[in-house]
């Protein structure tokens, strides 16, 4: 047999032997499909956002930790202790006002476990759902 007869014999199958056509998604299907894809795309945006302003939240941290650093040396120098504080966004005595940033909106200082020196903890936005979130209610809102 040859290619040209294999060619004929199957253009030549009955009409039973074809596909069926695929039926058609129903409105509400389209809906669900078009919500899925739609939840998809936004994830893995967020995600890709939160990837590009780590450096930003890096540089927010290291910048805040180097003031906070320099007010406890200058408190310390005045009264010989460091000054120690809960979670709050703002501190008179240290001078320290977060309610601004972008990403850490409070912080506390505490003990370290020797006792001798302290530890810094910040509060804030840090995963990728909170930061989109944030960032997008600062431009409706006009927010800095």
């Amino acid at each position: 047999m040859s290619d040209n007869e294999t060619f004929k014999l199957n253009q030549d199958a009955p009409p039973s032997a074809k596909k069926a056509p695929r039926p058609k998604d129903t409105t509400a299907v389209k809906i669900i499909k078009g919500i899925l894809y739609f939840a998809i795309i936004s994830t893995i945006a967020m995600v890709a956002y939160s990837f590009t302003v780590r450096e930003a939240m890096r540089e927010e941290s290291e910048n805040m930790i180097a003031y906070i650093n320099r007010v406890q040396d200058l408190y310390y120098s005045m009264s010989g202790q460091f000054h120690f504080t809960k979670k709050t966004s703002r501190d008179d005595t240290l001078g320290v006002d977060m309610s601004d940033n972008r990403f850490f909106t409070a912080f506390s200082v505490s003990p370290n476990a020797d006792g001798d020196r302290y530890q810094i903890r910040f509060y804030g936005r840090t995963n990728a759902f909170s930061i989109a979130i944030g960032d997008i209610k600062r431009a409706v809102f006009k927010r800095k």
